[in-house]
């Protein structure tokens, strides 16, 4: 009877033993688990900054872009204006010429008629 009480002691104390080990492991890996959704966590965060900072960059870039565009569609603009102006005094030009082969064909013709 004493035999019996001794090896269920034993067996209640090897019971017990696995049981905190078990508890041990499983509290390791809980803890383990945590660190995991921590760094989860903090690489999500991260990558969520990171797609943040790429729109701000992107939109950055799109706005230098547009800036770059105007200013070439001014200088295109000026360039467009410059030459209608050019086109203008060339016509000008020509009618001073015109008037001035009058002028002198007038002053020709009167001399002749003197």
């Amino acid at each position: 009877h004493g035999e019996y009480e001794e090896q269920l002691q034993r067996i209640r104390a090897e019971v017990k033993q696995s049981m905190a080990s078990l508890q041990a492991k499983n509290d390791k890996l809980v803890q383990q688990l945590a660190d995991k959704e921590e760094q989860y966590r903090f690489a999500c965060a991260q990558r969520d900054k990171s797609e943040q900072e790429m729109q701000v960059q992107r939109k950055e870039v799109e706005i230098k872009i547009t800036q770059m565009k105007a200013v070439l569609g001014a200088k295109d603009d000026m360039e467009a204006h410059k030459n209608l102006l050019r086109a203008d005094l060339e016509r000008k030009t020509g009618e001073v010429e015109e008037l001035k082969a009058m002028r002198e064909q007038l002053a020709t013709e009167k001399q002749e008629r003197r």
